[in-house]
C-alpha cells in the first residue's frame, strides 16, 4: 500500500481529496491490517474505506446542520443588532434636525 503510494501519481491525487496523507495511510494500513499480516488487498482497503466514507457522511451531514443553525442564529442576532442601530441612528438623527 505505501509502495503503491509512492510509486502511483494517481494514488496519491485521489488519497490527497480525501485529505490522506502518507503517515496518515501509514496509520491507516496499521488500523486496517487486522490480521497484522503486513499486507491488505485491494478488497479489504476499499471495503475499509467504504464503511469509513459512510459513517464519516453522517458525521459531516450532522456538522453541516449544525453549522446551517448556527450561521441562522448569527443572521438572526446580527438583524437584531443592526434594527436597534437603525433604530438609534433614526432616533438621533431626527433629534438634531428638529432642533
Amino acid at each position: 500500500l505505501l509502495d503503491g503510494f509512492d510509486l502511483d501519481k494517481d494514488l496519491q491525487t485521489r488519497l490527497a481529496e480525501l485529505d490522506i496523507s502518507r503517515s496518515d495511510l501509514e496509520v491507516l494500513f496499521h488500523l486496517m491490517d487486522t490480521d497484522q499480516s503486513g499486507s491488505l488487498s485491494y478488497g479489504a482497503f476499499v471495503d475499509h474505506m467504504s464503511t469509513a466514507q459512510r459513517q464519516d457522511m453522517r458525521v459531516q451531514v450532522m456538522t453541516l446542520k449544525l453549522s446551517i443553525n448556527r450561521v441562522f442564529e448569527t443572521q438572526l442576532h446580527m438583524q437584531h443588532q443592526l434594527d436597534a442601530i437603525s433604530k438609534a441612528v433614526g432616533t438621533s438623527a431626527s433629534s438634531p434636525r428638529s432642533a
